[in-house]
């Protein structure tokens, strides 16, 4: 994955996503890189608690990517919308189980970390880096520009968490959506935060959320 100038996707890992990917010709899967959330677990209004447990919820997930991506490419893996305090029945963290099935089912996923994680999760994430040796992606939002004033202690922060170095992780820049009529100003605005990201030469990849139009 040394092109940096592939499509980085930001997808919900649900079965819409997961078809699309699986519709996808092997060429095309090769020029790209998609980040699959996994959704939060849905909520039953009318008797006022989750819909099913975290186990059934995470189940069939490394069935899934088996299936709509196959083997032998990385893709990332965010579980930004499951709760902070969910367990496992057994009382494991829901990225070990993840990355545990992923890894008898020979996935190559790399974990998705950020500047606002529970250290029980960037513990979680630690262990799948050390075990898949595939590094990690460090995900930036606009947010986290005004809210730490020292971005470079709060990246090598999180590095440090996660037992690896700059060298072996990503920068993924989430701009989120750009609209036609927004266009010009996110690309300006994209530019300017990449310019304040520290030291990004020394980063594995410098990627961006971004509209196939953008390119830096």
């Amino acid at each position: 994955m040394s092109d940096q100038r592939r499509y980085v996707p930001i997808l919900k890992g649900r079965d819409g996503e997961y078809g699309a990917l699986e519709s996808l010709t092997p060429e095309s899967k090769d020029r790209l890189t998609p980040v699959i959330e996994l959704p939060p677990i849905p909520w039953n209004f009318e008797e006022e608690r989750p819909d099913r447990t975290i186990d059934t919820h995470l189940k069939k997930v490394s069935q899934k990517l088996s299936r709509a991506w196959g083997t032998g490419r990385e893709f990332f893996l965010d579980f930004l919308w499951i709760a902070e305090e969910e367990r496992m029945g057994d009382g494991g963290h829901p990225v070990d189980f993840v990355f545990d099935s992923a890894r008898a089912r020979t996935l190559c996923p790399i974990p998705v970390v950020g500047l606002i994680r529970s250290e029980g999760y960037l513990a979680a994430c630690a262990n799948a880096v050390r075990q898949d040796n595939r590094g990690v992606c460090i995900r930036l939002q606009r947010e986290d520009f005004a809210e730490f004033l020292d971005l470079g202690a709060e990246l090598s922060r999180v590095v440090a968490s996660v037992g690896t170095s700059r060298e072996d992780a990503d920068i993924l820049l989430d701009c989120r959506a750009l609209t036609p009529e927004s266009r010009h100003l996110g690309v300006e605005g994209a530019l300017n935060l990449i310019s304040r990201i520290p030291d990004l030469a020394q980063w594995r990849r410098s990627l961006w959320r971004r509209l196939p139009s953008l390119r830096i």
